[in-house]
């Protein structure tokens, strides 16, 4: 399992990427052998394997332009918690309006959720 890492590319198309971070409890893994939804134990961690690309996300020919990782997502984590993938633009301000109209929706929901505690 390697690190998932969040950077930016300083010079497109070089290969020069500067690093911001790493997603703390996420990792990458070839999901080949294992099912979505499977739990990996590697001493006391349990992973859950969650697929981003072809296994559990097949093109929609009715929406191609929108990223597989996008569509749909079928997992959620304990307590109903959704897990939702998202593709950001390169550019800063579209990244953010993305993630803005993303999170806005899922605000919402958990206001609600809130509320009926």
């Amino acid at each position: 399992m390697l690190p998932c890492y969040a950077g930016v590319n300083r010079t497109p198309y070089v290969g020069t990427w500067t690093l911001l971070g790493e997603f703390p409890d996420v990792r990458f893994l070839n999901i080949s052998n294992f099912n979505p939804g499977e739990e990996l134990i590697l001493g006391t961690d349990v992973w859950k394997i969650f697929p981003l690309w072809n296994k559990a996300y097949p093109m929609d020919p009715a929406r191609p332009s929108i990223p597989q990782a996008e569509q749909f997502s079928p997992w959620s984590l304990d307590g109903g918690r959704k897990v939702v993938f998202t593709c950001l633009p390169h550019v800063a301000s579209d990244a953010v309006t993305k993630l803005q109209a993303l999170i806005a929706p899922v605000a919402a929901e958990r206001d609600r959720w809130q509320a009926q505690a």
